[in-house]
């Protein structure tokens, strides 16, 4: 099951409200069997109704979650990109080059 995240806003004043929330960056990300994919992206939000407008520091990630699949045409879309890149991996393991010694990544027995 993939796995979304709100990681920032960009905010505005709307008439009366302060701190409303016009647009949400998120990553979406997902993994299997060891692998693993991962999108990100910004989304302009659907504008709030007064009547039940949130104040910013009563938002949930789990709110926000929801303002980002419901102004994205199809969240889908990204579950499903994710899925095709972990399809995609290969089994090949990503190594240090040669000459960077300092790496984190393995180094490949001689």
């Amino acid at each position: 099951m993939a796995n979304w995240r709100v990681t920032g806003f960009q905010v505005a004043s709307k008439g009366n409200l302060e701190n409303v929330c016009v647009k949400a960056q998120f990553q979406v990300s997902d993994s299997k069997d060891g692998k693993h994919g991962f999108v990100a992206g910004d989304v302009s939000l659907k504008e709030p109704n007064p009547a039940d407008f949130l104040a910013y520091g009563d938002i949930s990630q789990e709110v926000a979650v929801g303002w980002v699949k419901a102004a994205l045409e199809d969240y889908q879309s990204y579950e499903r990109a994710i899925a095709k890149q972990i399809e995609m991996t290969s089994d090949a393991v990503v190594i240090a080059p040669p000459w960077d010694a300092a790496s984190s990544l393995p180094v490949p027995k001689e």
